[in-house]
């Protein structure tokens, strides 16, 4: 749990890269994810909802890595830190076992050492094949992609955005009733939490809100905070509360509020930008509260 004292004086100033300029990188950074996820996708247990497949946020790092393959000769799990697009095979207690810097390989180069650095962990072959990365929006990733880390700047920028993310759900979200753990989705590649406001009951299908962070959608997507609500039966979008000011509502495709991160980096001072942030997440988490308490009472 995040305490007074880290929140929010370890708010890392956003707006050295505009947020315009960061959808290039990101689908970068993303590929470079749906990659690293093969190892928990391939050797994990399966989860229902796909958690194996999930990364935990490392703050002292500066990465994020993925549950522990614990039948190994040397248990280990992937990690992938952003700023620097780099892959790395961390043990139990998070030391470094090996690294790839991924600027300038192809997926299929990432792959030989995946395999290579992975049945050297196991202690014996892999079982299966790794898993393919999958599709980002309908794309396949092609074995010959090749990562390009730059500009830099837009990599660390980025990597700001996860961590601020991190601290913000740890300080305004994980004490919430019925809040689930903060990870790192790779398949839409938000970082996030489930709040389960009503567990499901019969027929009746559970009632919940997600917090988190989009780092941008598409090629041309900028960055958003997002709270969003489910299920969208008996919402009344005609007459949605109020949010802060820079915040707006969403009801196309999903329903809940964002704040883009224009309205963060308009300010260059990083506690009102984590003030905005924090804000924005209490009074949306608030009003979506509403909004499914009307309509279970509808």
């Amino acid at each position: 749990m995040t305490t007074s004292s880290t929140w929010p004086d370890s708010w890392q100033t956003l707006g050295a890269v505009a947020p315009e300029s960061l959808a290039a990188p990101r689908l970068q950074l993303h590929r470079a994810a749906r990659v690293a996820a093969v190892v928990g996708k391939t050797l994990l247990e399966p989860e229902p909802d796909d958690s194996h497949k999930a990364f935990s946020w490392f703050p002292g790092m500066r990465a994020m890595a993925q549950r522990p393959v614990e039948e190994a000769s040397q248990p280990f799990h992937a990690a992938l830190r952003p700023e620097d697009l780099e892959l790395i095979m961390l043990s139990e207690d998070n030391v470094r076992l090996a690294e790839l810097p991924l600027s300038g390989r192809t997926v299929q180069q990432i792959y030989h050492w995946l395999e290579e650095e992975v049945e050297g962990l196991l202690g014996r072959p892999l079982p299966k094949e790794l898993a393919t990365p999958g599709e980002i929006a309908g794309e396949t990733i092609s074995d010959q992609h090749r990562f390009s880390r730059q500009p830099p700047a837009a990599f660390a920028e980025l990597a700001r955005y996860f961590a601020n993310a991190h601290l913000l759900l740890e300080h305004r979200v994980a004490a919430e009733a019925g809040a689930g753990p903060i990870l790192v989705w790779p398949h839409h590649f938000d970082l996030a939490s489930l709040i389960t406001v009503r567990e499901a009951e019969g027929d009746q299908e559970a009632r919940t809100i997600g917090v988190g962070l989009m780092p941008g959608a598409g090629t041309d997507g900028e960055p958003y905070f997002y709270v969003n609500l489910w299920p969208h039966d008996g919402i009344d979008t005609s007459a949605l509360p109020e949010l802060p000011a820079g915040a707006q509502w969403n009801t196309e495709g999903w329903i809940g509020g964002m704040l883009p991160a224009k309205a963060l980096v308009e300010v260059s001072d990083a506690g009102e930008q984590a003030r905005r942030a924090g804000e924005f997440v209490s009074a949306a988490i608030a009003a979506c509260r509403q909004l499914l308490d009307a309509a279970a009472s509808s």
